[in-house]
């Protein structure tokens, strides 16, 4: 008996760090529009994508996801891949917006690159670099709204712009 007690207190104590970890993925809806000019211009984007935030200290989390852009109703080039890598500029529990929630939340400011790319038809690229000013951290959630988008089309080599409406990143693992 005391064997197997010593056993199982050995293995609780070394098994506990696995479940106390952080989160290390999940993953995200996003609710894109662009100007006209843009690769996706003529329809509003559903965004779903898988997530990973393999490094994490403290409150810096870089998140890379990789995912599908879907229009609403069919009318612009189809579907677009979307890799991107997120970056937090800061994190702070006392903000402004912390009267709107029940929850306890953090204000997160985020910078994001990401790489679209047709899936069908001839293939046409666009780099997008956006600033997410208002992220809330909830634990296991990040919400970001109104994120504006700069676009530079490769094959075009213009300019335009977007702006990611919503954007919940929800961690499952």
């Amino acid at each position: 008996m005391k064997r197997t007690t010593v056993i199982l207190i050995l293995l609780s104590l070394l098994l506990t760090p696995l479940t106390a970890r952080p989160w290390l993925g999940g993953y995200t809806i996003s609710f894109d529009g662009y100007s006209e000019n843009a690769l996706a211009s003529t329809d509003e984007q559903i965004g779903i994508h898988l997530t990973l935030m393999p490094l994490q200290f403290g409150w810096f989390t870089p998140t890379i996801s990789l995912g599908v852009l879907m229009p609403v109703l069919e009318r612009s080039v189809g579907p677009l891949v979307e890799g991107s890598l997120s970056v937090p500029v800061f994190s702070t529990t006392r903000h402004h917006f912390a009267s709107l929630f029940q929850r306890p939340s953090a204000w997160e400011p985020t910078l994001q690159v990401s790489f679209l790319n047709t899936i069908r038809g001839t293939p046409r690229s666009t780099w997008a670099w956006s600033i997410h000013p208002f992220v809330f951290y909830f634990g296991e959630k990040r919400i970001s709204l109104l994120a504006p988008r700069l676009l530079y089309e490769t094959e075009e080599a213009r300019f335009s712009w977007g702006v990611r409406l919503l954007e919940i990143n929800h961690a499952l693992y």
